[in-house]
């Protein structure tokens, strides 16, 4: 009698909620829908933690490129005014020359940077929310 009422219970628990015997089913194995579910939670919390990072990451490598962009915008400029007083061929090739230098260093440089703030923003987006930290992946950038 006793068997037959712990059977009974155990039907009314798993009635209606796809648990049952089997594999999967958490019946004895450990790997039953509690574990997956709290596992689960786990997982989507993480991934919902890494997002957020990877999100104002994002946000800080777009303002990078639009300060980047003004920057250049207005070194460009400047050269046009430049070319627009050049008296001579000699003087115009020397301005072309100077403002390709130029250009070629700075898209150079932020290139760099920008590939360093990058590495920075996928190592805070991947660092574990119990473990590592950006500094420690930021450091290596550094090297």
């Amino acid at each position: 009698m006793k068997d037959d009422t712990a059977a009974a219970e155990k039907s009314k628990r798993t009635a209606g909620n796809g648990a049952g015997t089997g594999a999967g089913s958490g019946e004895g194995n450990g790997n039953g829908l509690d574990l997956w579910t709290r596992n689960g939670n786990q997982w989507l919390e993480t991934v919902a933690q890494s997002n957020a990072r990877l999100l104002s990451g994002t946000l800080e490598l777009a303002e990078e490129v639009m300060a980047f962009s003004q920057r250049r915008v207005a070194a460009d400029f400047e050269t046009l005014k430049t070319l627009a007083a050049c008296r001579n061929p000699s003087e115009l090739a020397e301005c072309q020359r100077a403002f390709a230098a130029r250009a070629s260093a700075d898209y150079l440089d932020e290139t760099r940077k920008l590939a360093a703030r990058m590495a920075e923003v996928v190592a805070r987006a991947t660092a574990s929310h119990a473990g590592t930290d950006a500094p420690k992946a930021r450091a290596a950038t550094q090297d």
